[in-house]
């Protein structure tokens, strides 16, 4: 029967070892060493493997992702050419504040969708006192949203907005139903008179 050999710590106890226990020692320091280095394999073997597979998932979800992502597309542009529209005019907005995407055409008035998707829009109309101001919102000439605006005192502003989804080069622009001889769309430093919207969803 073999026996047991003492343990290392007991033995670097003795400082006066013999050749027998020296011996012993040096067995049990190469049993540990060798029982460290297969622990270290396997534990490094099984640490790879997981990695492996958690890239392989990530991939996976990147390559179901493609082709997904929203683009960024926003707009908003102020300053109306024209503060008396008339009857069948599309407003154009010359101050081009942003346009990520190129959307917006300030020789026209119009957005036209880059990509097609979920757009939401909106309109802020100041107005000048006492004058009715008739905007809608179109789609290819389809009205989205309309809005009457009068104000007896202040020229204050007011908005509306729409959700609608465009179809890639489908266009929507601000579009004057009625329109009159007087000052009508007011603007200033503080107050603007602007045509905006963004891509919420592809």
């Amino acid at each position: 029967m073999k026996t047991k050999p003492p343990s290392a710590i007991k033995l670097m106890k003795d400082w006066t070892l013999s050749g027998e226990k020296k011996a012993q020692l040096r067995e049990l320091i190469s049993e540990m060493s060798t029982n460290h280095t297969v622990y270290e394999r396997q534990h490094s073997s099984k640490v790879e493997e997981f990695l492996s597979s958690a890239r392989a998932s990530l991939d996976e979800a990147i390559q179901l992702t493609k082709g997904k992502e929203t683009p960024f597309v926003l707009f908003h542009a102020s300053n109306p050419k024209d503060i008396s529209p008339a009857t069948g005019d599309t407003i154009v907005f010359l101050d081009i504040q942003t346009n990520e995407g190129l959307g917006y055409d300030d020789v026209t008035g119009k957005f036209t969708a880059p990509v097609s998707g979920l757009y939401m829009f909106f309109m802020q109309v100041c107005v000048y006192d006492k004058v009715y101001v008739n905007l809608q919102l179109v789609k290819e000439a389809n009205v989205l949203i309309g809005s009457t605006y009068y104000h007896t005192q202040g020229g204050p502003c007011s908005s509306a907005q729409v959700v609608t989804r465009l179809v890639e080069s489908e266009s929507v622009w601000v579009y004057c139903p009625i329109g009159r001889d007087s000052d009508q769309l007011f603007q200033n430093q503080f107050r603007w008179t602007s045509f905006g919207g963004a891509l919420v969803h592809k």
